[in-house]
């Protein structure tokens, strides 16, 4: 039986994971209605329902060798929807919202595992949830 998280720490992982899901939600839901989503093709938006579920899962449990995995994601995300969302902005005179929220939230959830898991390098046991 798993309990409850106890911790802020837990509670903002899980909060994260859920909107990961969510992530791959939108991403299963962009393959069959294409004009929800920015132009993509439909493998991309396939290959990131299975990313984000794995990113989902990885907050939830947070193994060791995923803060890596993690921020070389964001940095692959960083490059990706920086160059998208800033050709929305100049181009096209909008705002791409998922891309703004990409590179907002990516860098500090980064910053967040690679602590923990430098912590736990170091002799500190690393919080760990009890999802």
């Amino acid at each position: 039986m798993r309990s409850r998280p106890s911790t802020p720490l837990q509670w903002l992982m899980l909060l994260l994971a859920v909107g990961f899901g969510a992530a791959a939600v939108f991403h299963a839901l962009a393959i069959a209605v294409p004009s929800i989503a920015e132009p993509s093709p439909a493998w991309r938006h396939g290959l990131f329902v299975l990313v984000n579920s794995a990113v989902a899962a990885g907050l939830a449990r947070r193994p060791a060798w995923f803060a890596p995995l993690f921020a070389a994601l964001t940095v692959q995300q960083l490059y990706s929807h920086g160059i998208s969302g800033w050709h929305a902005w100049v181009r096209e005179q909008r705002l791409d919202w998922a891309s703004l929220l990409v590179v907002i939230a990516l860098p500090p959830i980064a910053v967040m595992l690679l602590g923990e898991a430098w912590a736990g390098r170091r002799g500190r046991p690393a919080e760990r949830p009890s999802v």
